[in-house]
């Protein structure tokens, strides 16, 4: 059996812009996801038997695909993560044509140490895990398959392991530079909140795209890639909240959307941004006082949030 590891993630700034040549902060998490593989020889048919696990071995995906009809699933057929993985199948197949050709069961099993719902990394994770198993490239394996709208970003993010500024040039190149995050005196105080509910990047990004005009809005791409870049500087807590308020602003006037916390937490005593797309998944909440240390948990907790994490905990670097 072989066994793999990646770790999901988190777009702290670029969101939705990154795709329009914008540079992006992203971070990986100390949650991840594993991935399982074994061939058993000994059936004479040719099939994939995938199985996906919680956190708490509970199963919340599993399907069989026939390997020599071009991998067709038994069942769930046409639902979106059949489609995906079935499609990862496929381009492994057509990179490296000797990986499924002796005859047996094909095992993946994949455990993921957070909620597949969180919008965390679940479909990249799997990806670099599955890049690392048949020595292929990841960006091979993401641009073959139904995740194709995004950036790319998410991969790069959990195979490099480290926070980094990504970006793309002439919609072509796709770059990933190691970030320092000297923000050791105060992130602490900053806390993930998970709004209860998934947002599908590809939805957004696919909208997004058909409402950018091409000779508009260059300036905000390069605020937007200003502030990623400060951020790697940044070492002040109030200017770390106004650059985060700033990139709130302006991807407010960009979408055409309210902020989050004009929205729904408006009397929350300091600055919240949204991470990735706009309307689910994550938040970062940072109190304007530093004094009250329960101030952001209890303020989300009484208004029905009860997944609330320690910003600095869930992040897999060693603060400077």
């Amino acid at each position: 059996m072989e066994k793999f590891w990646s770790p999901g993630k988190l777009m702290i700034t670029g969101e939705y812009l990154v795709i329009r040549g914008a540079k992006a902060l992203a971070v990986p998490t100390v949650l991840g996801q594993q991935l399982q593989f074994s061939h058993d020889r000994r059936s004479k048919s040719k099939k994939i038997n995938w199985v996906s696990m919680t956190s708490g071995d509970l199963i919340w995906y599993s399907n069989q695909f026939d390997i020599d009809n071009n991998f067709e699933p038994a069942e769930q057929k046409g639902s979106g993560r059949t489609e995906f993985i079935r499609s990862l199948l496929i381009a492994i197949n057509q990179s490296k044509p000797d990986f499924f050709k002796e005859q047996g069961t094909y095992t993946f099993k994949t455990f993921m140490d957070f909620d597949p719902g969180w919008g965390m990394g679940s479909s990249s994770s799997l990806i670099v895990n599955l890049a690392m198993l048949t020595s292929l490239q990841p960006f091979e394996l993401v641009f073959s398959s139904t995740l194709n709208q995004g950036s790319g970003y998410d991969i790069a993010t959990s195979l490099i392991g480290k926070p980094i500024i990504y970006f793309i040039e002439e919609e072509m190149y796709h770059w990933a530079e190691p970030a320092d995050l000297p923000w050791k005196n105060f992130v602490g105080h900053c806390r993930l909140v998970y709004l209860n509910h998934k947002q599908d990047s590809n939805v957004e990004v696919s909208r997004f795209k058909s409402r950018w005009k091409e000779n508009e809005n260059h300036n905000v791409i390069e605020e937007i890639s200003n502030i990623s870049e400060k951020l790697t500087t940044v070492t002040d807590y109030a200017e770390f909240k106004q650059l985060l308020s700033r990139h709130e602003m302006i991807m407010s006037e960009v979408l055409k959307k309210k902020c989050i916390k004009d929205e729904m937490f408006s009397d929350f005593k300091g600055v919240i941004k949204s991470l990735g797309a706009w309307g689910g998944d994550f938040i970062l909440a940072c109190p304007a006082s530093v004094s009250d240390i329960d101030y952001t948990e209890n303020y989300f907790l009484v208004k029905g949030y009860h997944t609330i994490m320690e910003f600095s905990k869930m992040i897999d670097y060693e603060w400077k």
